[in-house]
């Protein structure tokens, strides 16, 4: 499991490092891969948003095939594996992960309802999409607007356009202003807000995740020997209780594995009390 976590850690920082160099590449003629968190292309297999292309259907447009495959397909990876594109390939969660890692872990409320939050937020999102003819959540997706600014501080700038060197900073730096800030408040409070709450990208790959095909937690409590706040509730950095089927469930867990790591070394290596697998 050590290893599997340590390949998740790389995998989020070449993920990170591919969307800050790859618009260089591209402008250098690199056409393997382009696009961003919202559309990509990896070498001719399409990647895109589900919400972003719901939203494109609602206001009014009729997405492209290529936007409804890669939509699919993101989808499909979230009906076989969880959400680890959550876990392993986003951008905002990898530094939000830093920022909860640099503050200290703190003992956190039980967490309750962050689905439904989230839920709630896409859905007011969703329904206001035909009435502004734009998709509206786009403006909150996090890792997408992290990778836009990547595109937008590779772009070629005209000097008539651009005179001084402090509006070459704020228009580099204001694509990544919301990020930024809501990194801030997270340092702050002690607690990853954002993906707890307010993603909408995560409520239809949760919603993929619940079918009973991708692998979930698996408990055997009668093997847990913790006692008081247990070594993988501390583990979660969401503030899941990862015995309580209600509390991790896969509306809710990322399937990031550090709740299993932290029980298997409790228990030495020995059979432990929570594993990944397909039943619960």
């Amino acid at each position: 499991m050590i290893r599997l976590l340590r390949l998740r850690r790389l995998v989020q920082v070449a993920v990170l490092l591919l969307l800050a160099a790859l618009p260089w590449l591209n402008r250098d003629g690199f056409t393997g891969m382009k696009g961003s968190l919202f559309a990509f292309d990896f070498f001719g297999l399409p990647f895109a948003d589900p919400l972003g292309a719901v939203q494109i259907g609602l206001s009014g447009i009729i997405p492209g095939w290529r936007l409804i495959a890669g939509a699919l397909v993101v989808l499909a990876v979230a009906l076989c594996l969880g959400r680890i594109f959550c876990s392993w390939f986003c951008p905002f969660g990898l530094l939000s992960e830093l920022v909860h890692a640099i503050r200290g872990r703190r003992p956190q409320k039980p967490f309750k309802y962050g689905f439904w939050s989230r839920a709630v937020i896409a859905l007011v999102g969703l329904a206001l999409v035909p009435l502004l003819g734009f998709p509206l959540l786009n403006q909150l997706s996090l890792p997408g607007g992290l990778s836009l600014g990547f595109l937008t501080a590779a772009a070629p700038l005209s000097s008539k356009t651009i005179h001084t060197v402090l509006e070459h900073l704020l228009f580099f730096a204001v694509p990544f202003l919301p990020v930024i800030t809501v990194l801030a408040v997270e340092l702050v409070t002690g607690e990853r807000l954002w993906c707890r709450w307010v993603c909408p990208q995560s409520v239809l790959l949760a919603l993929m995740a619940r079918l009973p095909v991708a692998p979930r937690l698996r408990r055997t409590l009668s093997r847990c020997t913790c006692k008081g706040e247990p070594a993988c509730r501390r583990a979660c950095s969401l503030g899941l209780d990862p015995r309580n089927p209600r509390s991790a469930s896969p509306l809710e867990c990322t399937n990031c594995g550090a709740c299993v790591l932290a029980c298997s070394r409790v228990h030495g290596g020995g059979p432990a009390a929570l594993a990944l697998g397909k039943k619960d």
